[in-house]
């Protein structure tokens, strides 16, 4: 599916290996934010950053398979010294992963879940956020980076939001899509989070959270289509392609035909 780059390609931020030649790079919408978190940064919010196409095609390891039981969707080699946990909730549709480091202080995660009620991004946001903090026993004061304002799709009434921040020498990238009371009051989640102490982002991003982003979505972006994305949108009891009789392919982004 993927293939190794993590020693010979270069892109415009220099020659070597490493994190250390994307030294250069800048963010296409946060300009105080520069190198892999930058790049990684666009990543999660849906661009395709072509003139370093090799960022989200590293493999640079030997790994262990994941392969979620629910949701093929989530299948992905995560790297030695880190474990995959399977997230799992029926009553609420959830279904994901987290990947953490071994001493735990590190975290990749991905998730879809149904909330009861029309909840926004925001409120998303803030509970993700209180459950990190929680998790790896941080204060809960953060220094936000990087903040994209709720986007509102007119169309949809869909919420996106996302946030860059360094919190107890940790930095902390997390961004969300709702639907919110997209179906019979249910809001539709989706939820990523990469997370890793603050001097070693970099290094986790270039070795760990680009590879396992990028085997799940090797093009870019933060949104699967409709289709292809884990989570039944129309509410029919079906979901994605081929169960989903809306759905023309995998790539089609709407369940309702």
């Amino acid at each position: 599916m993927l293939v190794a780059g993590c020693g010979a390609s270069q892109g415009p931020g220099g020659g070597g290996g490493g994190p250390g030649r994307f030294q250069g790079a800048t963010s296409q919408s946060c300009a105080d934010v520069t190198g892999l978190r930058a790049l990684y940064w666009d990543f999660m919010l849906g661009a395709i950053r072509t003139d370093y196409p090799e960022t989200y095609r590293l493999l640079p390891y030997v790994g262990s398979p994941f392969i979620h039981q629910a949701q093929p969707l989530y299948s992905f080699m995560y790297p030695p010294g880190w474990t995959a946990v399977t997230l799992s909730d029926p009553s609420l549709q959830l279904m994901g992963a987290n990947v953490v480091r071994s001493d735990g202080q590190a975290v990749w995660r991905r998730l879809n879940l149904t909330l009861s009620g029309a909840v926004g991004a925001e409120t998303v946001i803030g509970t993700e956020l209180d459950l990190m903090a929680n998790n790896l026993g941080l204060s809960g004061q953060y220094q936000v980076r990087c903040a994209l304002p709720v986007q509102v799709d007119p169309g949809t009434g869909a919420q996106a939001t996302a946030v860059l921040l360094d919190a107890d020498g940790h930095t902390a990238m997390l961004q969300t899509q709702v639907y919110p009371g997209a179906v019979a009051g249910i809001s539709v989640v989706f939820i990523q989070l990469a997370v890793a102490p603050q001097a070693q982002f970099d290094d986790v991003a270039y070795n760990v959270f680009f590879p396992l982003s990028g085997q799940m979505l090797p093009g870019g972006g933060s949104g699967e289509p409709e289709c292809n994305d884990g989570i039944d949108n129309d509410g029919d009891g079906k979901t994605d392609h081929p169960d989903d009789p809306g759905c023309s392919s995998p790539e089609d982004d709407s369940e309702a035909g």
